[in-house]
């Protein structure tokens, strides 16, 4: 669990860092000025929240996806940002298949934690217990990390919201040992 936190401290570290990087290039070239926020073709991350917020990281200049493999982990991570939205995607498992929110005690070892929002106190944290991720493709490195969420979260605030229809998409850099 010690290693999990480390991870976890890794990937929101870095989000501080990537805001602002250009990570690849459009899929769309119908792009609409980034109107088109649930489009998978124009977007690296989405999800509608409490049923009528929309939360998306559109693809462009400003945002970033990335996805790794971290090996001594068994683990994928997903991290995306425009600057001023994130979201991570923790997925302990390492290959497509649906993967339960972590449950307290929890000793299976195939797992997944997400966090997203607009600023850092906004953030939400999945709840344990009440929801999922599906890794739907699992490319090798060069290649896309996608997948959908939907599921419980808390706020930082304290605030339940629901999440549905939550995607991803990320090019799948180089293994971490």
């Amino acid at each position: 669990m010690k290693n999990v936190v480390c991870v976890l401290c890794v990937v929101f570290s870095a989000l501080g860092f990537v805001g602002c990087s250009k990570d690849e290039a459009p899929t769309s070239t119908n792009n609409n000025n980034n109107n088109n926020n649930n489009n998978p073709a124009t977007t690296h991350a989405s999800a509608t929240i409490d049923g009528s917020s929309a939360f998306s990281i559109p693809i462009g200049a400003s945002s970033m996806a990335r996805g790794y493999y971290i090996k001594s982990e068994n683990a994928v991570t997903c991290v995306f940002s425009d600057g001023a939205k994130s979201l991570s995607v923790n997925v302990f498992g390492g290959t497509t298949g649906s993967f339960p929110f972590l449950e307290d005690g929890n000793t299976e070892k195939r797992w997944a934690q997400i966090s997203l929002g607009n600023s850092s106190s906004d953030m939400s944290a999945s709840i344990a217990g009440e929801g999922s991720v599906t890794i739907t493709k699992f490319g090798a490195v060069g290649e896309k990390i996608e997948g959908t969420f939907s599921g419980k979260f808390m706020t930082f605030k304290g605030e339940m919201k629901v999440v549905t229809n939550g995607t991803f998409s990320a090019m799948r850099a180089e293994d971490i040992d």
